[in-house]
């Protein structure tokens, strides 16, 4: 099993915005991933982590999630959003980057 690891996917997610200049990342993440972003100049956003999410909040994870994904793209301007739900590897192809792509030059 691969690590998951801030580095990895952001680099995987630059990669591919740089090949194909179609698209400017802006990640939702965890605060964990702050210093990776910093370093890559992206822009993050941060947000809790759902296993350290406390079940007794008066509002459900989803409904946090919901909130933070809308005030993200209300920030970034965003045109498409997605969630990636794997480590992303540099020079591995992934399907969610390449529809993004797709996508965007049919605007």
């Amino acid at each position: 099993m691969r690590t998951s690891t801030p580095e990895s996917t952001l680099d995987a997610v630059l990669a591919t915005a740089q090949i194909t200049s179609r698209f400017r990342p802006a990640v939702l993440a965890p605060r964990s991933w702050v210093t990776a972003a910093t370093e890559r100049g992206v822009f993050i956003d941060t947000m809790i982590p759902v296993h350290q999410w406390d079940a007794r909040r008066t509002v459900r994870w989803t409904d946090y999630l919901d909130v933070r994904l809308d005030e993200t793209a209300r920030r970034t301007g965003a045109a498409v959003v997605t969630v990636l739900d794997r480590t992303l590897v540099p020079g591995e192809p992934d399907p969610v980057l390449t529809a993004l792509t797709a996508t965007r030059t049919r605007r």
